[in-house]
């Protein structure tokens, strides 16, 4: 059997040149220290302003808010538990604020544990619909 494996054995294909790469420049280093050109490169750039809002601290250990229950609407769907026009006061480390008419919806492992909570949340003051 011939071995053909090698495309120099095989007659009758043209003989295939490549053009010879052209001329470059010849890359060097600069003779500019690095710290000189960032010094040009940030002379060209316009300052940017940054206006970053405070955030707001909580406590590392403690509460981050409360759910106020009465007058809060609860009701179940399934795996999940919804609870619609409650007020929601968010507790940070130098003041409160409140929000009024909060939706929470709330997913569960299971249709008892979301039962479960259902029920707590009406016992603690919702309205179950």
């Amino acid at each position: 059997m011939k071995d053909t494996s090698r495309l120099d054995k095989l007659s009758g294909l043209p003989e295939i040149k490549f053009p010879t790469p052209p001329n470059l420049p010849s890359l060097r280093k600069p003779n500019t220290p690095p710290s000189e050109i960032l010094d040009t490169l940030d002379s060209h750039r316009k300052p940017k302003r940054m206006s970053m809002s405070q955030r707001k601290e909580r406590y590392q250990g403690g509460p981050h808010g409360r759910i106020q229950m009465h007058g809060a609407h609860v009701r179940q769907e399934g795996k999940t538990v919804k609870l619609t026009n409650c007020r929601h006061t968010k507790i940070y480390k130098d003041s409160t604020e409140q929000e009024d008419n909060a939706s929470f919806t709330f997913t569960f492992d299971n249709e008892d544990e979301a039962y479960s909570w259902l029920v707590s949340m009406a016992y603690g003051g919702a309205t179950r619909d």
